[in-house]
């Protein structure tokens, strides 16, 4: 068996097709035989948290194996760790091994009933039904995160007597009480989302305290949607887990249980954990403390929505031109010159993909000595003029992505925010608005303009005004919305909350807008509720 599964790792790696598998195999088989080598495995050691899983495409006329991939793991995952074999991800993907829009599942002109789907269709459906059966195993439908359901994706599992894929859907939490289509997929897929598990919290060691809520014109508005709070000591014993060494982050997105969102560094709370009704998606006995995101360092893109309202408002247009050259000069000066390269490097790039890169500058390589460095740069530098030209991706210096936060003290009031940001550790802040005290941290003061991706309606781009509050210094990287008003501004952000929403954020004086729309109603429409349990069919 080890033979074989050492050729099919090197069939997988192959650059050429290989047209006659089977011969290949056999001769591969009689090689190791006769050579009586030690087979070394070609897998490789991996970190805590990250797993090898095997994954699927499916195309409309074809079915695709890969693997198995490095990914990161997920509750569920974890909790059957000698399962991991009967796991799969599959994918649905077109003929190009792109993804599948939803247009192609319906014919562009239908006259009759049975017309309404196409073949594509029934293709998916059949998929879904039947499963996939890769040898003795039949892999079935399992669940899908909310991520996964913008890449057609989910995940799959091998049945058998023992262990069924409808066991580890009941053993994930309580779901009967949710009557919702939508909801009853959601709730599914929170425990499928991927995340690193910090430790275990016992119950005994949370709280539950009340959300903050307001009523206006009938309607109640949640200024705490989907956010509580954590202690200092237990934030740093996360982030010690979690591999953060140089500094504990002031937020992080959570799974606990059945609770779901975001909680945020209280220095005054002896609580480990303080949770919100809110935050409460389905009853679970879990008690893994799993962390899918944390506050940190995201640099801040305009994108064509945000230009298109940005110009409603009345920004002009040459603002944009000259923010996007002074973007594509950025990038040109990376090629020639180490600091502006690991400048751009340090502002542009908030993954460790580049982490190489910038080591290499800091001890004194330059792009037009080194050509690993140049070609790496190079590569870079197309990377972003691609997304430039397609997406309209501009970087703006004086801003940030930063995830959203709630302001427990109860200091700002209605139309301020708190905004404190980290800078590069190789350059100041350049704005005048960003009060550096320490040369490492800056709160920013004065207006800002706050808006949540995707915004398409002119009130979904609110401008606010940032102040200093020494209360609230411990908060890094993070939009602090304030408690107080007659509707979160949150939910003026086209309509979203504070489970781990990331928020464009902008000090650019050039970007603030001179007009403002009101805000759109993001009132939910009344849900539809069956009246049976549901099922995963």
């Amino acid at each position: 068996m080890e033979y074989i599964e050492h050729a099919l790792e090197t069939l997988f790696h192959l650059r050429e097709c290989c047209y006659e598998p089977v011969r290949w195999l056999e001769e591969q088989y009689r090689k190791y035989v006769l050579s009586r080598r030690f087979l070394t495995s070609p897998a490789v050691a991996l970190d805590d948290g990250l797993i090898y899983v095997n994954k699927v495409l499916v195309t409309p006329s074809k079915v695709y194996f890969s693997g198995p991939e490095i990914s990161l793991s997920n509750r569920v995952v974890r909790s059957y760790p000698d399962e991991i074999d009967n796991f799969l991800r599959l994918s649905f993907v077109d003929e190009d091994l792109d993804k599948l829009y939803s247009t192609v599942l319906s014919p562009l002109i239908s006259s009759t009933n049975e017309e309404r789907h196409t073949t594509i269709y029934e293709r998916v459906l059949s998929t879904l039904r039947n499963g996939i059966v890769i040898g003795d195993k039949k892999f079935e439908t399992l669940a899908f995160s909310n991520s996964q359901v913008k890449d057609n994706s989910m995940w799959m599992f091998a049945s058998r007597p023992e262990l069924t894929a409808a066991d580890i859907r009941e053993s994930m939490g309580d779901f009967r009480d949710i009557k919702n289509v939508a909801k009853y997929a959601a709730r599914l897929g929170q425990s499928f989302g991927s995340s690193r598990e910090a430790l275990h919290v016992d119950s005994s060691d949370i709280e539950i305290i009340p959300d903050v809520e307001v009523e206006d014109d009938g309607i109640t508005y949640c200024f705490s949607d989907g956010i509580g709070k954590i202690s200092a000591e237990l934030a740093e014993i996360v982030a010690k887990n979690c591999g953060f060494t140089i500094y504990t982050p002031s937020a992080f997105q959570i799974r606990y249980g059945g609770y779901k969102g975001v909680v945020a560094v209280d220095p005054t709370s002896s609580t480990k954990l303080s949770l919100r009704k809110s935050m409460l998606k389905y009853k679970s006995e879990s008690t893994s403390l799993d962390i899918l995101a944390n506050s940190k360092y995201q640099p801040c893109f305009l994108n064509r929505q945000l230009i298109t309202l940005l110009s409603t408002l009345g920004i002009r247009d040459h603002v944009f031109e000259k923010k996007q050259r002074e973007g594509v000069a950025q990038l040109d000066a990376i090629l020639t010159d180490p600091l502006k390269a690991h400048e751009a490097l340090e502002l542009m790039s908030s993954g460790e993909n580049t982490n190489v890169l910038k080591e290499l500058l800091m001890c004194g390589y330059k792009p037009d000595v080194e050509p690993f460095l140049l070609m790496m740069l190079q590569t870079f530098r197309a990377s972003n003029l691609l997304e430039l030209r397609t997406r309209t991706r501009i970087f703006i210096q004086n801003g940030r992505a930063m995830m959203g936060c709630l302001d427990e003290t109860g200091t700002l009031e209605s139309g301020q925010v708190f905004v404190q940001c980290s800078a590069s550790r190789r350059r100041e802040f350049l704005d005048n608005s960003c009060n550096n005290r320490s040369g490492e941290l800056g709160v920013v003061e004065g207006k800002v303009v706050v808006a949540k991706n995707p915004c398409l309606h002119p009130g979904d781009m609110r401008v606010l005004r940032a102040v200093d509050v020494p209360s609230l210094h411990h908060m890094v990287d993070c939009v602090v919305f304030p408690a107080k008003g007659k509707r979160p501004h949150t939910n003026e952000c086209s309509g979203s909350d504070l489970d781990g929403d990331v928020y464009f954020v902008c000090w650019d004086h050039e970007l603030i807008p001179p007009l403002q729309f009101p805000p759109m109603d993001y009132t939910p429409a009344p849900e539809k509720v069956l009246a049976r349990d549901m099922t995963i069919e």
